[in-house]
């Protein structure tokens, strides 16, 4: 799919280059009310709207990336969160195993004496 993309927009320029060139309508833009007047050719609006409609689209898609990334770092930092507690909770669990195996051994060592007594 990205492929095809690419070669839609590699025929879009080649289109707006080759084409739009030869076209030369000069078109009047005048700014009401005022006595500014610009003549430009079609080529060169034609350009513009071009630059800028790439130019939008990568913004769009800067604002995408910079999501995504924002996203996978909170799920990264929520992971190590668990993670860290499964490991508080695990030590917890063999310090209790090891205590009880203490206590094992001294009331072993307890009914050993009151019974050998």
């Amino acid at each position: 799919m990205r492929i095809i993309f690419i070669i839609f927009g590699v025929a879009i320029t080649v289109f707006v280059v080759f084409f739009a060139q030869f076209n030369e309508i000069t078109l009047a833009l005048a700014i009401p009310y005022t006595k500014i007047a610009f003549k430009i050719s079609f080529f060169a609006i034609t350009t513009g709207v071009f630059a800028l409609g790439i130019l939008t689209g990568a913004l769009f898609l800067l604002a995408g990336i910079f999501e995504s990334t924002k996203k996978a770092t909170d799920a990264k930092k929520r992971l190590e969160k668990v993670s860290v507690g499964a490991d508080d909770s695990e030590l917890k669990v063999k310090t209790l195993e090891n205590k009880i195996q203490t206590l094992e051994l001294a009331l072993k060592k307890a009914l050993d004496k009151d019974s050998s007594s």
